[in-house]
Parts: C-alpha cells; sequence; structure tokens
C-alpha cells in the first residue's frame, strides 16, 4: 500500500496526500512523459506548476483536486518553496526504496531535488 502525508495547512485544515497509483497516472498524462522523467531534477527545474500538479493529483488521499484547488493548496501551504518541501515528503512516502543516497528525512527521491525556479 501506498503511504499517505498528513499535512498541516496554514488555513487550520489538514492536507492528506497520497500519490497512488491514479495520481500518478494523472501526473504522466500531464506532462506527457513518466512520473520519474517528469521528476528529474538533473534535467528539468522543480518548477511551480510541476509542484502544483503533483500535490493537486495526490491531493484529497489521492482522489485528486481541480487546479485550482492545488493553487490554493501550494498557497496554503507557504507558496511553492515549502509546497515543493511537503512533495519531498510525499514522494519519500510513495517510495521510500527510491531515497538511497538522500540525507535520512530530506524527502528526496535521489537526494537531487532542486528548489523551485522562481
Amino acid at each position: 500500500m501506498i503511504s499517505s502525508r498528513s499535512i498541516a495547512l496554514a488555513s487550520g485544515n489538514t492536507a492528506v496526500l497520497r500519490l497512488t497509483t491514479a495520481a500518478q497516472v494523472r501526473v504522466e498524462r500531464h506532462f506527457g512523459m513518466p512520473l520519474f522523467e517528469a521528476l528529474d531534477a538533473e534535467k528539468h527545474q522543480m518548477s511551480v506548476e510541476k509542484i502544483a500538479v503533483i500535490l493537486g493529483a495526490a491531493a484529497n488521499d489521492g482522489k485528486g483536486c481541480s487546479e485550482d484547488e492545488a493553487f490554493e493548496l501550494v498557497d496554503d501551504m507557504g507558496g511553492a518553496q515549502a509546497a515543493g518541501q511537503h512533495l519531498g515528503a510525499v514522494l519519500e512516502a510513495a517510495f521510500p526504496q527510491a531515497d538511497t543516497d538522500a540525507p535520512k528525512g530530506s524527502g528526496a527521491p535521489s537526494g537531487k531535488v532542486k528548489k523551485p525556479a522562481a
């Protein structure tokens, strides 16, 4: 089973994020490439769009949410940089075995995730 992450939001609500198979497929369809290619920080800067799309797909325990709700989720997390850190935790929960060369608890699937582009 793919684990979820509960994240306290500035609004006082809690977001439950889980990168289910359905969420992964939604991300792949959006970007037109496999999930790990979309996440490859060596070739692609982690854009605000990418963060919002992936978090939106994982929202509501993997059931997803609308684009506007995903943007609101990023804002409620404190902006793109904070949301990117939360995304790392969601990825770590979904793919714990992929965290082989990242520092413990970093949330980076390969230890190479970069800050979002401004």
